[in-house]
């Protein structure tokens, strides 16, 4: 056990043991910044005097305590870096119903030549807050790579100089935007980590090598030699296991708009996989590993049966987000090319073969792309279906 010490300075009981830490603080995740890609046990050490990653020496074979701490730094640098995507994106819904907007019921996306541009509607209908009957609406994302646009203080002016911007794009795409009343209009820059990032289950080990290379950095400093120690000090066992969810598990390119599908979906998985490892059938008796004093102790869940049903979550997810960035990386490629090369064959071969291909199997090919970005293809259902089937039988 251990305590969790918060923004505002307060901190959790750290008598009281805990098995497992939730990460749902956004994109900007303070834990998966700390913790994330710094598992200390995955370098492998060569007798060779070679490592396994970019080529470094140690003296005397192996490698170093001082190379490996270099490179897991190195690593964790890369697992959490964010990148601009190189476009803005403004999301908005119009009040326009089906009938004014003359959408015929149908949703559509429209890529632009040049300048990332992108525009997106979905019809939506709600229960109206004053009832007699269902409110209908449009919501709408539009994207360029006109920093000037968002650089625009004034709500109503950018979203004036936005439907400028889209004026020579069929319609209803700048009326969409024009009846957005311009304070819901949501403005926000075009990035994503580079990478997902996995749950940390060795979390005490972690903060155990931390410490040392903060005490190993005072002796320096002294002048002192820093003797290791025998064995972990402060932690006996792996420590509670680090779960992150939402944004701070991963914040994907918003080109296919499933962001907040996927971290409702994570969380929902989440709730599932634990209902997985609760109940009186998995109560533990923690009282021997307890005080003396503190009389019996019981857990209502198995801490190890948790511990492997997370893992399993994680081989579940990955193959999930894997679906997703794949497809995100294709329709990126193919909606806003980047380089002259890429651009001449998106314009030239690629948008006048689409013109070309039937609106039929146009649909065919959109909606298999989606499918995969879902994991529902190549099998993805029966997973799915297998997957809830067997947590209604736990």
């Amino acid at each position: 056990s251990g305590s969790l010490v918060f923004k505002d300075g307060s901190k959790t009981d750290g008598q009281a043991p805990y098995h497992l830490i939730i990460s749902a603080e956004g994109m900007t995740s303070n834990l998966r910044t700390e913790y994330a890609g710094r598992n200390v046990r995955s370098m492998t050490q060569l007798s060779t005097g070679m490592s396994s990653l970019g080529g470094m020496k140690s003296n005397g074979g192996g490698v170093s305590s001082e190379l490996r701490e270099e490179w897991e730094e190195d690593v964790q640098a890369e697992i959490n870096t964010i990148e601009d995507r190189g476009y803005t994106v403004f999301r908005g819904n119009s009040p326009l119903t089906d009938e004014e907007a003359q959408m015929d019921g149908i949703s559509f996306q429209t890529w632009g030549v040049g300048r990332s541009m992108r525009f997106a509607a979905v019809g939506m209908s709600t229960p109206s807050p004053s009832g007699g009957g269902d409110a209908e609406s449009q919501v709408w994302f539009a994207t360029t790579n006109d920093r000037s646009i968002a650089a625009i203080e004034d709500p109503a002016e950018r979203r004036e100089k936005l439907a400028d911007h889209f004026r020579t794009w069929h319609d209803p795409v700048a009326r969409l935007i024009e009846s957005t009343p311009s304070q819901d209009i949501l403005v926000e820059r075009g990035v994503a980590h580079r990478h997902s990032t996995k749950p940390v289950f060795d979390l005490a080990a972690i903060i155990e090598h931390e410490r040392r290379v903060e005490e190993r950095a005072k002796a320096k400093e002294r002048g002192q030699e820093y003797r290791e120690p025998p064995k972990p000090v402060d932690h006996d066992g792996p420590g509670p296991v680090l779960i992150f969810v939402g944004d701070a598990s991963m914040t994907v390119d918003p080109v296919l708009a499933q962001g907040f599908t996927i971290g409702m979906e994570a969380a929902a998985d989440l709730a599932q996989t634990l209902q997985q490892c609760s109940g009186p059938e998995y109560a533990v008796d923690v009282s021997e590993s307890s005080e003396e004093d503190s009389g019996p102790q019981t857990l209502l869940f198995d801490p190890d049966r948790l511990r492997f049903k997370l893992k399993e979550r994680h081989r579940r997810r990955y193959g999930r987000m894997m679906a997703l960035l794949r497809a995100t990386e294709l329709v990126q490629a193919l909606a806003q090319p980047s380089g002259p090369f890429s651009s001449f064959l998106s314009r030239w071969l690629i948008r006048p073969a689409m013109q070309l291909t039937p609106n039929f199997a146009k649909k065919s090919m959109f909606d298999f792309m989606l499918r995969y970005s879902l994991g529902l293809t190549a099998g993805g259902d029966n997973n799915i279906v297998e997957m809830t089937r067997k947590s209604k039988q736990v």
